[in-house]
């Protein structure tokens, strides 16, 4: 049996690296255009997708322009507070309410539930 030498092997090496990208490579294209092809199957219209977010582990849904508390569905008759932007009673909430901060992060008509009261944050 006759000893090969560096280059050979490398060559070898070479060789076999390339004969498996290639069997890879048309079954990787398969995957993909099945992926592709299963979220166009369902996919909604852009117009009735909800947008969702989580924040501070709280789930939030944006209906127009404004973000919702996915818990305030839960409570009965709740107690309601309106804030505007901006104004005193909001930087009052700020600073008294820190673990409210995250949510009016969200934007700038925000509502939420904080220790039973849905607050919403409303801009003109």
């Amino acid at each position: 049996m006759r000893r090969r030498t560096r280059f050979q092997q490398a060559e070898q090496r070479r060789n076999a690296a390339s004969l498996r990208r290639r069997r890879r490579g048309p079954l990787r294209a398969r995957l993909v255009a099945a992926a592709w092809a299963d979220q166009k199957r369902s996919a909604k219209p852009s117009n009735t997708r909800n947008k969702r977010s989580s924040s501070a582990g709280r789930s939030f849904y944006q209906n127009g322009n404004q973000w919702i508390d996915a818990t305030i569905q839960k409570l009965k008759d709740p107690k309601r507070v309106r804030v505007q932007l901006n104004s005193k009673e909001y930087f009052d909430l700020v600073a008294k309410k820190s673990e409210a901060r995250p949510w009016l992060a969200l934007g700038q008509n925000v509502q939420f539930v904080l220790n039973g009261t849905v607050y919403e944050i409303y801009d003109n």
